[in-house]
This record gives structure tokens, sequence and C-alpha cells, in this order.
């Protein structure tokens, strides 16, 4: 019986035992949650050290010329985690703009500040006041350095404007200026002004190096009427620009002015004629001269007949002087010239012994029997008339065909007109005979042989010929024989041609003239004929043929 107690006693102790650690270890688990469960912040530690603040930068370097300063960058750090953080703008009076208050924080124990700032010149320095939650304060100073703002390039003249007279003369005066940049100069470029814009000066650039604060110029500049002004433009490092013009005037004398009674003399025969003329010239007339130009088909030369010298004592000049013409003589002149050099010419056109149309309009193969709209222009020419004719006139009578002496045709192909013989084709030339219809459809070589009077016109395309200065001499110094071809291929405007008269022509026989084609005058065609344009215009011709 002892020996059972026994057992049962030590099986009550260490049921026991089990039961207080089990409640130790619940204790400990109540604990561990009490603390899961109570915020940090609710133990503080007021031991523990102020925030600190640190700066990215010892000083913060800004450009108020700039748009893109640096920013504010501060680290502040807390033992017992901020509450808040300040940041002021101090000035240079040594008072406080407050900026900014930061009291949200991921971590508020570690807190990054980065903040772009306007800045003014009258900003000293930054201040950032950190509080922690145990009511401890720190404050840091970041020193500013501040570029003050640059005023754009300064451009000064050293006059305010430069007149030029040409009646005062002499040289005009050097363009000076003087550039001043307090941020540095990048480049300095300069122009004229003109009433199309601005014309960059073509000297020599300014050469800068190391962006100086000033540059100085001074040089003689070659300025013309057209010129209203000497525009510089300078440019600083922060891309600043200032801009001037220096005004200029130019007092342009106009060259004088020649008015003539007559600017064309037509006379049959050699002799005598008087010259009329009235000059004028602002600031005085220096001279006056007459001149003769002639040709006798050796070329053009000139012979100044009369020099007046005036020496600029008037103003007004009446020209009154008789001059002898000749077959040789192309023209008189009529020279003017000013007190500054300035000259003028007026020529008056003399046309002895020959015939002279100065536009004959001649339209080719579709004109056969005129065209509406264009009064008077048909494809036959007579040389006695100057005129032109129609097909129905050539059909007419044996005595019209005698009267036409070119017929006008031209290339569809190349749109050139191109002046023909009337004989029919020959020689391996054609002559189109078979484009030249009158209203019955009866063409040019269609009429019976004993029925008309075919003129064996022939040309000769001449190179670099002056046809304005061709008198009568000149052109009978041409050689006939040299006269052949039975067209003449007129390939650009201005195209002079030499003809030379058939033996029965009304005109006369185996005469020589010249012929200019002057310009081209554009028709639109009738309805349904719109591909054949060019067949349509209608050549304009200047005529001299000398008499016999």
């Amino acid at each position: 019986m002892i020996k059972l107690v026994h057992r049962e006693s030590h099986t009550t102790t260490k049921k026991y035992k089990g039961m207080k650690n089990t409640f130790k270890i619940l204790l400990l688990g109540l604990l561990a949650v009490f603390f899961q469960f109570c915020e940090p912040d609710d133990i503080i530690d007021k031991n523990k050290p102020a925030p600190s603040v640190s700066f990215a930068f010892d000083t913060l370097y800004v450009d108020l010329n700039k748009i893109d300063n640096p920013p504010l960058v501060a680290f502040v750090k807390s033992y017992v985690g901020l509450t808040n953080v300040s940041l002021k703008i101090k000035t240079v009076n040594s008072t406080y703009i407050e900026y900014k208050t930061y009291d949200e924080f991921f971590n508020d124990k570690a807190f990054s500040l980065s903040e772009g700032i306007t800045f003014n010149a009258t900003h000293k320095s930054l201040v950032v006041i950190a509080t922690d939650k145990a009511g401890k304060t720190t404050e840091s100073e970041l020193p500013l350095k501040i570029t003050q703002l640059k005023s754009p390039p300064k451009i000064t003249f050293s006059v305010d404007s430069i007149v030029y007279n040409e009646l005062v003369g002499g040289e005009i005066p050097y363009t000076v200026y003087d550039v001043e940049s307090d941020a540095g100069l990048t480049s300095v470029e300069m122009f004229f002004a003109t009433a199309d814009g601005q014309v960059p000066y073509d000297g020599e650039p300014a050469q800068l190096t190391g962006n100086p604060k000033t540059y100085n110029f001074s040089k003689h500049i070659e300025y013309t009427p057209a010129h209203k002004g000497f525009i510089v433009k300078a440019t600083d490092v922060y891309g600043q620009v200032g801009i001037q013009t220096l005004p200029f005037k130019y007092i342009e004398v106009p060259a004088p002015v020649i008015v003539l009674q007559n600017d064309t003399v037509i006379t049959d025969n050699e002799g005598n004629y008087n010259v009329v003329a009235s000059v004028t010239a602002q600031g005085g007339i220096a001279t006056v001269e007459i001149i003769k130009y002639l040709n006798t088909g050796a070329g053009v030369y000139t012979e100044v007949i009369d020099t007046k010298d005036l020496n600029a004592a008037v103003v007004n000049h009446q020209v009154n002087y008789n001059v002898n013409l000749s077959k040789a003589t192309a023209a008189v002149v009529v020279k003017a010239t000013n007190r500054i050099g300035k000259e003028t010419s007026a020529r008056i056109t003399t046309v002895v012994g020959m015939r002279f149309a100065p536009a004959v309009k001649i339209g080719g193969h579709r004109y056969n029997l005129g065209l509406a709209g264009v009064p008077d222009v048909y494809p036959l020419l007579s040389l006695k008339d100057m005129k032109t004719y129609s097909m129905d006139y050539y059909t007419a009578s044996k005595a019209n065909t005698g009267n036409i002496d070119i017929k006008m045709y031209v290339n569809y192909s190349t749109t050139e007109p191109w002046p023909i013989s009337i004989v029919g084709n020959g020689n391996g030339v054609t002559t189109h005979d078979n484009m030249f219809k009158d209203s019955k459809n009866i063409i040019m070589s269609d009429v019976p042989a004993d029925q008309k009077i075919d003129n064996d016109t022939r040309f000769r395309v001449l190179t670099n010929f002056d046809f304005d200065n061709a008198t009568s001499a000149s052109i009978n110094a041409i050689d006939p024989t040299t006269i052949t071809e039975l067209k003449a291929r007129v390939t650009e405007l201005n195209t002079v041609i030499a003809f030379k008269t058939a033996a029965n022509s009304t005109s006369g026989g185996g005469r020589v003239g010249l012929m200019k084609e002057i310009g081209r005058i554009p028709v639109t065609p009738p309805p349904g004929y719109g591909a054949y344009v060019p067949q349509y215009t209608v050549s304009v011709y200047a005529i001299k043929f000398p008499k016999p």
C-alpha cells in the first residue's frame, strides 16, 4: 500500500510543473502581442541626438540669367522621428521668407528634400529647420552665390546718322561703333538695311575669342543709294541680343534730263538737219556734246561734232545745232554730263535714203484669209507697200502676185517663223506652197504659171549684225551674191535677215534690205484648233530697205 501512495505523489508534482511552464509561455506571448501593437513613437527616448541636416553642396551657385539653376538638395535624419521640416529663404536684409513646410514623411527618420526655387537678387541663403518628436530642433543654412542679371549687349555708334550728299562730294565718313557686354560676347554680326530687308555686310566679320566684354569697330564702308542703314547685332554668352541701327541717307543727284524735239528723222536725201533739245541738270551742267554715229559697212564709229563746256554754271541749256546727215549716218546723239560726272544720252535715229518700217505684223499660213480679232495680219508681205496681204489678194490677179515678195510659214514642230521665197520647191528646199490657200481652196502652186509672177526672193541669216545702226550705206555694202537661200530659218527672237528682191519685184529687182524679228504676239486659235497654238503666233518685224 505504501508503495502505491508514493507513486501517486510523484505524478501530481510532475503535473504542477507542466502547468507552470505553460503559464510562462502564455505570459511571454501576451507581452509580445502587447509590444507588437504599441507604436514605436509612443516610446520616445529623449536622450537621443537632435535631427541632423546636410546639403548636397557647400554653396548653391545661382545664375539669374539662366532658367535651369540647380535645385536645393538636403538630407534630414532623426533618431526619434520628424514632426516637420521648414524651408526658409534668408534675404540680404536678414529677413526670412517662409517658403515651405513638410509634415508628411514616408520615413520620418530619414527625409530627402529636393526643391526647385525661383531666386532673385535679394536672396542670401537657404535655411532648413528640422523638428523631431522629442521637440528638438536643428537649423542649417546653405549660402547662395548669386550671379546677378546681366544686361543685353549695348551697342553705341559714334554718330546718330550718316548723310552723304553727292553734290557736296567727298568720302563717306567712317562707320564707328563700340559694343559692351557684362556677360561676354559670343558674336557680332553686321547687315545693311535696304527697302527689301536685311543684306549681310560683306566685309570682314568680327573675330571673337574668349568671350570679350568689349568690341570696337571703325571702318570705311562703301554705302550705296540702296542702303538705308547699318545694322549691328551682338549676342552674349546667355543668348541675349542687342541690336542697333545707324541710319544712312544717300542724297542722290539725278542724271541730266534731255528732252528731244524729235527722236527719229526720216529723209530721202542727204543734207542738214537741225537738232533741237532741252537739257536740265540738278546742280549744274558740265558739258553737252553732239555725237554722230556712222556706219559705212565696215563697222560703227562715232564723231563728236560739237561740245559745249558749261562749267556747271547753268542748270538749263537749250540745244539748237545744225547737223549734216549722210547715207552713212545711223544716229545723232545728244550727251549731257552734270557737275558730278553723271551722264545721260538721248538718241535721234536717222533714216537717210531708205524706207523704214519699225513694226510690221506678219502671220503664218494660219492667217491665209485673216483671223477675226487680229486685224490686218496676213502671211504675204509686199516690200513695196510694207504691208501684208491675204491669199485671196494673191489669187485675184497676176499683178497682185507680182506685188508679193515673201510668204511667212510657222513650223509646227519647232514653232519657228520662217520667211520664205514665193517660188516653188527647188534644190531640195520645201517652200510649203501647199499650206497657202485662198477662200476657194486654191493653193499657191496651183495658180497657172501664165497667171502669176513668182518672185524669187532670197535670204541670208546674219550673225552679230548691228541692225539698229545699219544705214543705207552699210546695207548697200552687203554683197548680194551671198544672199542665196529660199527660206530663212529664224531660230530665235531678234534674228537679223538680209533679203534680196527678185528681178520682177514691184519694189525693184536685185535690191538688198534687212528685216529683224523684234517681237512675237501669242494669239488664241479658233475653237477646235488648240493643238496648233504656236502656228497662230504673230511675228513683228522691223524692216530697213535702202532706196535705189
